[in-house]
This record gives structure tokens, C-alpha cells and sequence, in this order.
């Protein structure tokens, strides 16, 4: 994993649970804070488990299409491809050829990570991934078993 050193999840509190500097304004004054936290997959091969919920972070919004544009970019940028990606619900909207992050889906495709799709989630959307023959389509109940056995598990929610 090509951040393997800056993943720590022994956290010992608060000043070390944030890692990524980050700028606040709070009454005309810049402060430097840390945002996101560090973790560590200490006896691990490195595998993380990312479970992505809706076509978007936080908020259905542009803005919650552009952060979860940033994550998915950091992921693809950042981590080996020896990582799985489930995709359920929502989520499953990134896979349309016209939704504003779908490259980034090519991209982790072409990757060779593990990307795993909630056929459930797939037939309520009506998303066609035929296009995709990297991708694997489970039903939730395989999805569940594979996610209750995942050590490190990483909510997109």
C-alpha cells in the first residue's frame, strides 16, 4: 500500500485522531486543524473494505458528488488496487455513463480493485453495467456475509 505508514487506527485521543491539515476561519483568524484520521492495518496485507452507499458523501448535493468524487480519487491516487469497493443502494448510480464521477468508477476498474455491486440495488435503479466486465454482482445476502468478515471496513454513508 503505497500509504501504508500514514494508516494508524490506534487512536489515542482526539489530537491523535486527525491527520490532514486542514484551514478554518472562525472570526477573521485562519487556524490549521486536522480533518481526516490516520490508520494504521497493522498485520494486514493492506486489503481495505469501502462500502459505498449513495452516488454521493454526506448530502445529495453537487457538493456531496464532489467529495465523494475526492474520495474515490484519493483511493485510486493513494491505495493498492488489492482493495474491494462495494456499491449498494444509490451508490449504484455511479455506474451510468452520464453521472458526473462515472470515470472515476472506469478508472478503479482499470485498476483491477475489487469492485463489488448490490444486484438488488442495480434492478431499483434500472442501471445497466454491462459495460463493466471487471465488476462482480452479488445479491445482499452475499454481500452481507462478505462484509460482516471484512476486518477493516470503511462506511460511505
Amino acid at each position: 500500500m503505497k500509504n501504508k505508514e500514514k494508516l494508524n487506527s490506534d487512536f489515542n485521543g482526539a489530537e491523535d485522531m486527525f491527520s490532514s491539515p486542514a484551514s478554518t476561519v472562525i472570526d477573521n483568524a485562519s487556524t490549521d486543524m486536522d480533518v481526516f484520521p490516520d490508520i494504521i492495518l497493522d498485520g494486514t496485507d493492506g486489503n481495505l473494505t469501502i462500502v459505498i452507499h449513495h452516488d454521493y458523501y454526506s448530502s445529495d448535493s453537487d457538493h456531496g458528488r464532489l467529495l465523494l468524487a475526492g474520495f474515490l480519487e484519493v483511493l485510486k491516487d493513494e491505495f493498492d488496487n488489492n482493495s474491494r469497493i462495494f456499491v449498494l443502494d444509490s451508490g449504484v448510480k455511479i455506474f451510468n455513463s452520464d453521472h458526473s464521477i462515472n470515470h472515476l468508477i472506469n478508472d478503479l476498474c482499470d485498476l483491477n480493485f475489487d469492485i463489488i455491486v448490490c444486484k438488488e440495488s442495480l434492478d431499483n435503479y434500472g442501471v445497466d453495467t454491462a459495460e463493466y466486465k471487471k465488476i462482480r454482482k452479488l445479491s445482499i445476502h452475499d454481500i452481507s456475509l462478505e462484509l460482516l468478515s471484512a476486518p477493516y471496513l470503511f462506511n460511505l454513508g
